[in-house]
């Protein structure tokens, strides 16, 4: 049966890494969790102690953001040609799965909504883009998120060459205040929307991967197949972690120094910002706002951290997503990770 090999790349997350390798290695396996991290934090690194024994893989790299992506590339080759997908994720992204979701498109109205709706603003189809947007926001909006059958889903895949895309995301709601345990405490997300945010890839047809896994190349790409695969994501969680994952990601790339002073941090960024090809733009431009804050600016509202994500949509729609903390419950109470 065809199996999810997961590639994670982290650092010092440890209010998620934990729950992240129970969550992942119930539905498919220790033995399938390939973890590419740079923490130093000691309280880290003991999670993973814990959990190697069991079946973890765990790959240490001193590598910053910039030379990152070319090791984590290799380590993924490794398992090319194997009977399997492989994806990238990181630490605040969860699968699953929304059911009914056709594979392919099943009528020209469909297909036109479904590509429209992925219509750069910039170019023509302004209206067709926020037509197809609204429409695809209201079918999937509320479907009901489950872990169930999701490699009985992969099963269904045609292997073609082409890449596949989890198609779907649901964003956590951020709160002004660091949650210790957010997969267990915060329930309360965006609706789900139409994204293609994520690509995975048969390992027989795997070439390359970016660092965020949101292209990648295929043996063929000529087109890309839709899945009911969904990223469940502790995005923006709070005010003050996206704050340190932000410097933490500016310092990885060496767009800033440790040592550098507020004002050194902001010109070096305001120089960077002028590209929106910049890698890690959007946690530059929340950081550069976040320095205005320090230095006696308005506060950013929790409510607007998840614009900073290049792929979310606006929406005042919410809803409940309970999916990850459930799951994590019925680990525990099994005692399937019990040494």
């Amino acid at each position: 049966m065809p199996m999810l090999k997961i590639f994670l790349m982290t650092k010092n997350e440890t209010a998620l890494i934990e729950d992240w390798i129970k969550y992942h290695g119930h539905l498919f396996g220790l033995e399938n969790i390939y973890v590419f991290d740079g923490s130093d934090d000691k309280e880290t690194l003991d999670i993973y102690a814990r959990y190697i024994p069991l079946g973890l893989n765990v790959h240490y790299s001193p590598a910053n953001l910039n030379n990152a992506c070319e090791e984590l590339n290799n380590l993924m080759h490794e398992h090319k040609g194997e009977d399997n997908f492989l994806i990238k994720l990181d630490t605040d992204e969860f699968i699953a799965c929304t059911e009914p979701f056709n594979l392919q498109a099943r009528s020209h109205l469909d297909r036109f909504f479904r590509k429209g709706s992925l219509i750069n603003r910039k170019k023509t189809g302004f209206l067709r883009k926020r037509l197809s947007e609204k429409i695809m926001d209201i079918r999937y909006a509320q479907k009901t998120l489950s872990t169930n059958n999701i490699n009985a889903h992969l099963k269904k895949l045609p292997i073609t060459g082409q890449k596949y895309k989890a198609a779907l995301t649901t964003w956590s709601l951020p709160t002004q205040e660091a949650s210790p345990r957010p997969c267990r405490e915060l329930t309360q997300f965006t609706a789900i929307q139409y994204t293609q945010i994520k690509s995975f890839f048969h390992s027989s047809n795997f070439i390359s991967v970016d660092l965020g896994c949101h292209k990648g190349v295929s043996t063929d790409n000529s087109g890309e197949i839709d899945t009911g695969l969904t990223i469940v994501h502790y995005h923006s969680t709070s005010i003050e972690d996206s704050v340190k994952r932000a410097r933490q990601a500016l310092l990885s790339h060496g767009y800033i120094s440790e040592s550098d002073d507020l004002q050194t941090q902001k010109e070096k960024l305001m120089l960077l910002s002028r590209s929106a090809e910049t890698a890690s733009f959007h946690k530059m431009d929340f950081y550069l706002k976040h320095l205005d804050f320090l230095n006696h600016g308005p506060p950013v509202p929790p409510s607007t951290l998840n614009l900073y994500h290049p792929h979310f949509r606006p929406t005042d729609a919410q809803r409940e997503v309970t999916t990850i903390k459930d799951t994590l419950k019925q680990i525990d109470a099994s005692g399937q990770f019990n040494d």
